[in-house]
């Protein structure tokens, strides 16, 4: 997202490049941001040191878009490159505040009825990927080495290198 991008811009790092299914505008140069398909990066192989993806992997769906994707970024990747993923954790917890949001009983705020009116829209990805976790996973280290997995009650943190 182009909040990242800003970050590390400002983290001192250049040479960023970014994809989106519909192109935004920055209003600024801290990253060529390219229209495209995950599914079909439009980057030469092993181009990459590494490659962020933060809250997007939830969105593609069934397993064979994961497997595409999955293989597209470790084609992109140089070798002993990183791969950084961030993303919703299969919990029950976090489970059970998904379900409260979609009974609308954690709506007593502006900001939680905002992100309540969100998680509706995504409820069948989110859950269908919570459920597909641990495959996920399984695909990951066919192609990647971990490095750390962290999970704290919302979200989990990967750092792996392309083996």
């Amino acid at each position: 997202n182009l909040e990242t991008l800003e970050l590390l811009y400002e983290y001192g790092y250049r040479n960023l490049y970014g994809i989106d299914q519909t192109l935004f505008k920055p209003d600024h140069n801290v990253a060529k941001v390219s229209k495209g398909d995950v599914k079909k990066l439009p980057f030469p192989s092993e181009m990459f040191d590494a490659v962020l993806n933060i809250h997007a992997m939830h969105h593609l769906g069934d397993l064979p878009d994961v497997a595409i994707v999955l293989d597209e970024i470790r084609r992109v990747l140089k070798p002993e490159a990183k791969f950084l993923m961030i993303d919703f954790c299969p919990r029950f917890r976090l489970k059970l505040i998904f379900a409260l949001f979609k009974i609308r009983v954690l709506s007593f705020t502006r900001y939680m009825r905002h992100y309540g009116k969100q998680l509706l829209a995504e409820w069948d990805i989110i859950h269908r990927f919570l459920d597909n976790y641990p495959f996920i996973r399984k695909m990951l280290a066919i192609q990647y080495k971990d490095e750390s997995v962290v999970f704290d009650n919302w979200h989990f943190f990967i750092k792996c290198t392309k083996a």
